[in-house]
Protein backbone atom coordinates (compact mmCIF):
# COMPACT_ATOMS: atom_id res chain seq x y z
CA UNK A 1 0.00 0.00 0.00
CA UNK A 2 2.91 2.62 0.61
CA UNK A 3 3.68 1.99 -2.81
CA UNK A 4 0.10 3.04 -3.92
CA UNK A 5 0.46 5.95 -1.39
CA UNK A 6 3.20 7.63 -3.58
CA UNK A 7 2.40 6.32 -6.98
CA UNK A 8 -0.97 7.80 -8.12
CA UNK A 9 -1.46 5.04 -11.20
CA UNK A 10 -0.70 1.99 -8.64
CA UNK A 11 -3.27 3.74 -6.54
CA UNK A 12 -5.51 3.75 -9.55
CA UNK A 13 -4.98 0.68 -10.23
CA UNK A 14 -5.36 -0.62 -6.77
CA UNK A 15 -8.91 1.24 -6.39
CA UNK A 16 -9.67 -0.60 -9.50
CA UNK A 17 -8.80 -3.84 -8.55
CA UNK A 18 -10.37 -3.97 -4.97
CA UNK A 19 -13.69 -2.83 -6.92
CA UNK A 20 -13.58 -5.43 -9.51
CA UNK A 21 -13.01 -8.03 -6.39
CA UNK A 22 -16.02 -6.35 -4.69
CA UNK A 23 -18.38 -7.01 -7.89
CA UNK A 24 -17.70 -10.75 -8.20
CA UNK A 25 -18.00 -11.73 -4.70
CA UNK A 26 -21.23 -9.48 -4.18
CA UNK A 27 -23.44 -12.84 -3.64
CA UNK A 28 -26.61 -11.04 -3.23
CA UNK A 29 -26.78 -9.03 -6.33
CA UNK A 30 -28.75 -10.21 -9.59
CA UNK A 31 -27.52 -10.76 -12.63
CA UNK A 32 -28.29 -7.33 -13.93
CA UNK A 33 -27.20 -5.68 -11.22
CA UNK A 34 -23.67 -7.32 -11.99
CA UNK A 35 -23.98 -6.42 -15.35
CA UNK A 36 -24.62 -2.58 -14.66
CA UNK A 37 -21.83 -2.70 -12.14
CA UNK A 38 -19.35 -4.18 -14.68
CA UNK A 39 -19.95 -1.71 -17.44
CA UNK A 40 -19.92 0.95 -14.76
CA UNK A 41 -16.30 -0.51 -13.91
CA UNK A 42 -15.58 -0.69 -17.28
CA UNK A 43 -16.29 2.71 -18.23
CA UNK A 44 -14.29 3.50 -15.06
CA UNK A 45 -11.29 1.41 -16.34
CA UNK A 46 -11.52 3.32 -19.59
CA UNK A 47 -11.88 6.60 -18.24
CA UNK A 48 -8.54 6.22 -16.19
CA UNK A 49 -6.08 6.85 -18.60
CA UNK A 50 -4.28 3.64 -17.63
CA UNK A 51 -3.68 2.02 -21.37
CA UNK A 52 -3.51 -1.71 -19.70
CA UNK A 53 -6.62 -1.17 -17.84
CA UNK A 54 -8.94 -0.06 -20.62
CA UNK A 55 -7.40 -2.75 -22.94
CA UNK A 56 -8.65 -5.19 -20.05
CA UNK A 57 -12.39 -3.22 -19.81
CA UNK A 58 -12.79 -3.93 -23.62
CA UNK A 59 -12.05 -7.45 -23.48
CA UNK A 60 -14.40 -7.51 -20.20
CA UNK A 61 -17.26 -5.60 -22.45
CA UNK A 62 -17.05 -8.32 -25.07
CA UNK A 63 -18.00 -10.93 -22.23
CA UNK A 64 -21.45 -8.96 -21.88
Amino acid sequence: MLIAANNPVAYKILDLRTALCQLWEDATATNEDLIKRLKNWCHSAQQSGIPELSEFSLRLRRLV
